[in-house]
């Protein structure tokens, strides 16, 4: 009864703190969304004419950096005045965080980490990614193909759920045709947009990483992002041995094209997991 009285005392502390940001973010500038911006910037684009990719440095605020389909999925949204854009994509975040946390009350539990804070007001992807990646874990695999067309780590995910779960290789095909599929019909929509796109991924290889909060080991994107790929990879195959979903949950949440701490924060979801395929995640004992 302690324990439980802590946690939802813990729980009711984070709302507050979340309340007080929610505040603050109203109060400067009606509450615009940094990351959100460049996906409404992306959509404006597209109804304009106008290009959806330029040189500039990959921690740069504004430029779109995913493939050219989610800017036109987004499209639709865009009509929507800024505003109204950033905070329909931080509610969803919102809801992302609910389903990686698991309850109300631990969504009270994870805003007391100031780091969940700076990722719903700056209304990334890493959130919704975030809750795909454990999706395909429980039993949606299909959806790590989507999130691994956003921030790469998913398709990590691929080769252990083909491996791991043998029978869900029919719904892991199914979630790469759909992407195939769509991509295919972007590029007949928009071929010029995707070969921009792909000029841009050698832009973005050799910018230079700086900038607070940004984890980077080595000077440039192209080098640092190989060398937590070649972690990512590693880590998978662990999980592959172990048959461990949390690892392989931690490598696709990890390894994504640039690592900002905040995008560290869906990690705390790993103990959703269960330790091994038929193994409780609460008992720790083996189901029948």
């Amino acid at each position: 009864m302690t324990r439980d009285r802590f946690l939802r005392i813990g729980s009711a502390a984070g709302y507050g703190i979340g309340l007080a940001a929610l505040i603050s973010l109203v109060q400067h500038d009606g509450g615009l969304a940094i990351d959100a911006r460049s996906y409404w910037l992306a959509g404006r684009h597209l109804i304009e004419g106008q290009p959806l990719y330029e040189p500039v440095a990959i921690d740069a605020v504004g430029p779109f950096r995913y493939p050219p389909l989610f800017a036109q999925l987004w499209l639709p949204l865009a009509l929507l005045p800024e505003l109204a854009f950033a905070w329909a994509w931080r509610f969803f975040c919102f809801l992302c965080l609910r389903y990686l946390a698991g309850s109300w009350r631990n969504v009270g539990l994870w805003l007391l980490i100031p780091l969940a804070i700076t990722e719903l007001s700056a209304a990334n992807v890493t959130l919704p990614v975030g809750a795909a990646i454990l999706a395909s874990l429980r039993g949606h695999p299909g959806l790590a193909a989507w999130a691994g067309a956003l921030k790469v780590g998913g398709f990590l995910l691929i080769p252990y759920l083909w491996w791991v779960r043998p029978s869900e290789r029919r719904g892991l095909a199914l979630g790469l045709a759909t992407l195939g599929a769509a991509c295919g019909v972007s590029f007949l929509l928009a071929p010029g947009a995707w070969g921009r796109y792909l000029q841009s991924l050698g832009w973005q290889a050799v910018s230079p990483l700086v900038g607070g909060g940004l984890i980077a080991l080595l000077p440039t994107a192209a080098a640092d992002f190989g060398l937590r790929l070649a972690a990512g990879v590693g880590i998978t195959i662990l999980a592959l041995l172990l048959r461990s979903d949390r690892l392989a949950y931690v490598a696709s949440v990890a390894t994504v094209p640039t690592l900002w701490l905040q995008r560290l924060v869906p990690i705390l979801a790993v103990f959703r997991l269960p330790p091994r395929p038929g193994v409780s995640e609460v008992t720790g004992e083996s189901r029948p």
